[in-house]
């Protein structure tokens, strides 16, 4: 890419800084991406084994059938372009990721099928948020413009739209809810329990419960188990 950016990048940096929601934000990332062939996009981070699919997903306008199937078939265990998020920090499209791995063929299915909703082609590019979180945009269509200039300008949309959405979400959204279990492993080692005398208490195995106390952290962005404690009781999961 030049030195300068274009007009028309400036503007859709500007259009995303200024987007007073979510959406909003989303749909400056359709209206740009049309440009390169895009006709879908989704930022978001692979769930973890204990957290919900949507989690820590932002925004997208992946074909519902599409995203029902990924979810239900736990895709993401097995996906060539999540692996292979998980191994880079540079973008990379489809082809690439595809030929740089080995994949079994059960898993090369993944991305064959997607071809169904007009996914043909994709760009990822990973985003490390707090934490050493691994999120990314993806952006798929049909035939996608991906020269250089265009990989430029897609990777730095994305940061863009990555850094507003979790700026917005940060501000507007509740804290998220821990789940009954975490809630209660909380309680218990407020209490000063190890994990193995909660574990005893709840009948679970103390790696169990050490992966629900992990989990907790996570939700709440510390990297403690007294802050995990502390946040728990100043939004009322847990009792003094």
């Amino acid at each position: 890419m030049s030195g300068a950016l274009r007009v028309e990048v400036l503007d859709a940096l500007n259009a995303i800084e200024r987007a007073p929601s979510i959406l909003k934000v989303g749909e400056q990332v359709r209206r740009f991406g049309e440009t390169y062939g895009i006709s879908h996009y989704l930022c978001s981070a692979p769930a973890r084994p204990d957290e919900e699919p949507d989690e820590h997903l932002l925004f997208h306008n992946w074909p519902p059938d599409w995203f029902d199937r990924y979810v239900s078939r736990n895709y993401v265990e097995r996906d060539p372009m999540v692996r292979t998020l998980l191994s880079s920090l540079h973008p990379f499209t489809w082809g690439e990721a595809l030929e740089g791995g080995r994949f079994a063929t059960k898993d090369l299915e993944i991305v064959h099928e997607a071809r169904a909703w007009g996914m043909c082609k994709g760009f990822v590019v990973p985003i490390y948020g707090l934490g050493g979180q691994a999120h990314a945009v993806t952006f798929a269509g049909r035939d996608l413009r991906l020269d250089p200039q265009a990989r430029a300008e897609l990777h730095l949309i994305a940061m863009y739209a990555y850094g507003r959405a979790k700026q917005i979400k940060r501000r507007r959204d509740p804290p998220v809810p821990l789940t009954r279990r975490q809630a209660e492993v909380l309680q218990w080692a407020a209490l000063g329990k190890s994990d193995w005398e909660v574990g005893e208490v709840l009948g679970l195995s103390s790696s169990t419960v050490h992966k629900h106390v992990e989990a907790a952290k996570r939700r709440f962005g510390v990297a403690t188990r007294v802050q995990a404690i502390l946040s728990a009781l100043k939004h009322g999961h847990i009792k003094a």
